[in-house]
């Protein structure tokens, strides 16, 4: 019974193992490949490489822009003059503490006179003042002069000489031709100072005569005394 089962089994077996045997071995598989080695870690002392340099694109070439149109400052000196100029004020201090304001002229010209209280003002007719720059005013307090300030003042078609003054007593103007034309001159006498004031008193203490005490005579007068002995 045992003999039969051992020898169905082996029957069985070989009728299996012919399909096994016909049967395609399986395909070998690729072996794996192996992986990149590792970059070496830098080493720190040694600076990193330079990349290399690139040639830079060439930059397309400008057009040239048109030139710009100057524009022209209208200054007053470009300004279109018609008839006498006059220039900047000026200011001189003369030979014994007198002193001179004065206008230079393109040429001579009526010049008409107003006083007020503090102030000077000549007219000087049918002349202009282009130079923006002369019609600044000029301070002349720094000086030993009753004149304090002086401006000239388009009016008009004519041109105000104006001179503040601290007195305007004195004052004196004209008009002179010279190589340039004309001149007005407006003179004022010396200031009173410190000074002079000292100095007149000296002179009237020196020029007083000397005080006299009122005369006295002394008589002597004998007088005799008896003596009774």
């Amino acid at each position: 019974m045992r003999s039969r089962s051992v020898a169905g089994y082996l029957a069985l077996i070989l009728a299996v193992a012919p399909g096994v045997a016909l049967a395609d071995p399986p395909a070998p598989t690729a072996a794996a490949k192996p992986a990149p080695p590792l970059p070496k870690p830098a080493d720190p002392a040694k600076p990193p490489p330079l990349p290399a340099p690139s040639a830079a694109p060439k930059a397309a070439p400008k057009a040239k822009a048109a030139p710009a149109k100057k524009k022209k400052k209208k200054d007053a000196k470009d300004a279109k003059v018609t008839g006498p100029v006059a220039t900047y004020p000026g200011f001189r201090m003369l030979d014994g503490g007198a002193s001179r304001v004065f206008v230079t002229l393109s040429q001579k010209v009526a010049v008409t006179e107003h006083k007020a209280e503090g102030k000077l003002t000549y007219r000087i007719s049918g002349v202009q003042v282009p130079t923006r720059t002369n019609r600044l005013a000029l301070l002349t307090t720094f000086f030993a002069t009753p004149v304090s300030k002086v401006t000239l003042v388009e009016q008009d078609g004519d041109v105000d000489l104006v001179i503040d003054v601290k007195d305007s007593t004195g004052a004196k103007h004209r008009v002179v031709e010279t190589d340039k034309g004309a001149e007005l001159q407006v003179d004022f006498p010396k200031v009173a100072t410190a000074n002079d004031e000292n100095a007149v008193k000296a002179s009237d203490d020196a020029a007083a005569p000397a005080a006299t005490g009122r005369p006295t005579s002394a008589k002597s007068i004998e007088s005799k005394t008896d003596t009774a002995y």
